[in-house]
């Protein structure tokens, strides 16, 4: 089996451990892809979005999200996965390699936090964001939805918009998490580690 898939192989089995440990219904559907790969695709992406929205619901109800046993979880899927070839790669730097590449987001045991709290981030957003002139024209408002990265060291990588609205607003929205200073960075296992954090940037204009 190659890389790629060995790869796809233990992250999938990941998410299913949490999706079970945290009472979730997930769907994990089987790869067909039949070339090597990087271990992620369109499907296991839409898995892992499912799988954030779903702990942050739990987390909005003031539920924690349950991570316990995912030590175990990630050792029989490694052990599966890489049983026939010890020699491929080192099992403690794809377990480390793939959760912070895969799995951190909601379910970190302490959250990146932006300096000052939420007040402040919404204080900071509010100062920042220029409503695009073509949004005020055509009357545009909404959510902005962005996701961005918290590096080890609390710096802002900019992703991508999730869910936008157009006429310059997302463009803006992107802009904005780009002039963010440095967050309090995420931890798990008393380890700093880079964590992905979805925000919505709201376009509404003044009666």
């Amino acid at each position: 089996m190659k890389k790629g898939k060995q790869t796809c192989k233990i992250l999938k089995e990941i998410r299913k451990q949490i999706a079970a440990e945290n009472d979730i219904q997930l769907v994990i559907e089987e790869c067909t892809y039949q070339g090597d790969c990087l271990g992620t695709c369109p499907k296991c992406e839409a898995e892992v979005r499912y799988l954030e929205r779903e702990l942050e619901k739990r987390q909005r109800m003031g539920k924690a999200a349950a991570v316990a046993g995912l030590s175990v979880g990630l050792m029989a899927a490694s052990q599966t996965a890489f049983a026939q070839q010890p020699d491929t790669l080192k099992m403690d730097s794809i377990i480390e390699k793939e959760l912070e590449t895969e799995l951190f987001g909601c379910i970190v045991e302490t959250l990146p936090s932006f300096p000052g709290g939420e007040r402040k981030l919404f204080e900071f957003i509010g100062k920042n964001v220029v409503y695009p002139k073509e949004a005020i024209d055509a009357g545009v408002e909404g959510q902005v939805f962005v996701e961005f990265f918290v590096e080890k060291d609390g710096s802002i990588t900019v992703g991508k918009v999730l869910k936008g609205i157009g006429y310059g607003c997302d463009e803006e929205a992107l802009r904005v998490i780009g002039l963010m200073p440095k967050w309090e960075p995420g931890s798990q296992r008393g380890k700093r580690v880079r964590v992905r954090h979805t925000l919505p940037i709201n376009f509404k204009l003044s009666k």
